[in-house]
């Protein structure tokens, strides 16, 4: 039997290399789409009963997407987690001494736009079902419908009211 002796410098080399290898695999393991960029799911397994090292209802979260892709085994359930849907606007003053308002949004907002009487229209990206005091959502209810009817044109499907400073309104699925 042969042993392959290294000089230090040799041997530090090989433990560089190694290590940039596992940093590489863990950097690819690391990458997944969670939640699943098809359909903003959470998607993972839960153990049905005992098992050798896991108990029953452990939860193992999986990449569907993954190639090749994750998926329960036997002796597992699937379960999917559908993340809601949410959208925020934040109405504000500019302290410049104009009273200027100032409108932004973080995301599912496609437009705002100033309504009549103080009042603020909005399209959401999506059909939000709930959303914080003060606003009127198309498709909600019939008074909802009948408010948003009142200040903002079809194109809009909610509007706000009354908005003063540091107002926030928030949306949800």
């Amino acid at each position: 039997m042969t042993i392959l002796k290294l000089s230090k410098k040799a041997g530090f080399i090989l433990a560089v290399a190694g290590a940039a290898a596992i940093g590489g695999l863990t950097t690819a393991m690391v990458r997944a789409a969670i939640p699943s960029t098809a359909d903003n799911q959470i998607n993972a397994c839960y153990l049905n009963n005992d098992g050798l090292n896991d108990a029953k209802g452990t939860l193992r979260v999986i990449d569907s997407q993954a190639t090749p892709a994750q998926s329960c085994t036997e002796g597992e359930t699937a379960l999917n987690i559908t993340q809601p849907k949410k959208a925020y606007v934040n109405f504000g003053y500019v302290l410049d001494g104009t009273n200027h308002r100032e409108v932004s949004s973080t995301g599912g907002i496609d437009t705002i736009d100033p309504g009549e009487n103080g009042t603020y229209c909005m399209k959401v990206s999506f059909s939000p079902k709930t959303a914080s005091s003060g606003i009127a959502i198309r498709g909600v209810s019939t008074d909802e419908d009948t408010e948003v009817d009142s200040y903002c044109d079809s194109t809009y499907n909610a509007m706000i009211a009354g908005v003063g400073p540091y107002t926030k309104a928030v949306f949800f699925d």
